[in-house]
């Protein structure tokens, strides 16, 4: 016998076969010819990041003057290429070669290359002071360090001041006798100050022994006609258990075309200055080099006639001293050497050279080492 089972109804089949054919008509208007799919949408999440206030700048106000024991004397910035600012005074420093300007590359994604040059020896720029001072400025700060007798901080202020060629040079010139006393206390003193130490003569020394010694313990590279104008002793006058008063710094060479001017600094700061003669027609290039060769009694080779004339003969024209530059290990044929024509220091006739009188040469000659740094602006 069967039994009669009564139809389940299903209330929510009508639903379902609705939603199928709208999702089936939706899907047929949405892929037809000519229409585009329409854009993603991508949720970001909401950004947690606090907005940071920019502060506006402060207006830099100008140098105060304040008392003896911090007043204010600027300084020069040394740079290292690829090496932050350094707290040394008085020259920028650069190593290696020329750095590859990274925005020409900025557009392709491509890293800079990196140079394979040999590495030369260190160049060396001389700066203007930072921050420069007004001149009105300086007269003040020389009051503040007159008064605290302060001949440390004063030397280093006219000294920068002097080589500053933003200031007007009749007034820089007015500063030299200033300093010219201060560097003879300071410098060519046998007295204590500051950036010196004192060197112990040892049995056997000599004047080229206790520079190389210096060289080979502090990396300071000394002339010892220097050592001997500091101490005011002759090569032969040196005594066992002396002490000698030695730089702390090397001397670096700055030559000013605009005023014939060549000044021999000490860590950046002046010490001693000479009129020289530069290029005719722009001829000696503004540039960086080292002093490679030092030479007394040098052959000359004249440029006109491609002929060598020895030291002492006829229409030999240089002088006694040569200071040859080179940039690197390269040679330029460029550097520093007397004349017979004195009357040629102080305007442009050379071939390109620094010329100076005979006996400003002897003397500088003999304080700057093989090595030393130049630096020739316009």
């Amino acid at each position: 016998m069967l039994h009669h089972i009564p139809e389940r109804r299903h209330p929510w089949r009508p639903v379902i076969a609705l939603a199928i054919i709208m999702a089936t008509g939706t899907l047929v208007w949405m892929v037809r010819p000519g229409r585009a799919a329409p854009p993603l949408s991508v949720q970001r999440a909401p950004s947690t990041a606090t907005a940071i206030p920019v502060a506006t700048p402060t207006p830099i106000a100008a140098p105060v003057v304040v008392s003896s024991a911090s007043a204010s004397v600027p300084t020069a910035t040394v740079r290292q290429v690829g090496s932050a600012p350094s707290s040394r005074t008085g020259a920028v420093f650069t190593a290696g070669p020329r750095p590859v300007d990274a925005s020409l590359h900025q557009d392709t994604g491509v890293s800079p290359p990196v140079s394979r040059e040999p590495q030369p020896a260190a160049l060396v720029t001389i700066a203007n002071p930072a921050p420069a001072l007004s001149m009105e400025q300086i007269v003040a700060q020389m009051a503040v360090l007159v008064a605290a007798k302060d001949s440390t901080g004063l030397r280093t202020l006219l000294g920068l001041a002097v080589i500053n060629e933003t200031h007007d040079a009749a007034w820089r010139r007015s500063l030299w006798p200033r300093l010219e006393e201060l560097n003879t206390s300071l410098v060519f003193s046998t007295a204590p100050s500051a950036g010196f130490h004192f060197e112990k003569v040892r049995r056997g020394d000599s004047l080229w022994s206790i520079c190389q010694r210096l060289k080979r313990s502090s990396g300071i590279n000394v002339a010892s006609g220097l050592l001997s104008a500091i101490n005011h002793t002759p090569a032969s006058g040196l005594k066992v258990g002396a002490q000698l008063k030695v730089p702390g710094a090397e001397v670096s060479v700055l030559v000013d075309k605009s005023d014939f001017r060549l000044y021999l600094l000490l860590d950046g700061v002046p010490f001693h200055h000479v009129p020289v003669g530069t290029g005719r027609e722009d001829l000696t290039p503004e540039d960086h080099f080292l002093i490679s060769s030092r030479v007394v009694r040098p052959d000359w080779t004249d440029p006109s006639s491609g002929r060598t004339i020895k030291y002492g003969d006829a229409g030999h024209l240089i002088g006694s001293r040569w200071l040859g530059f080179s940039r690197g290990a390269v040679k330029t044929g460029f550097g520093i050497h007397g004349t017979v024509q004195q009357d040629s220091v102080g305007k442009a006739m050379s071939d390109g050279c620094i010329r100076l009188g005979e006996a400003d040469l002897v003397r500088i000659f003999e304080w700057i080492p093989e090595g030393a740094e130049v630096h020739i602006r316009p």
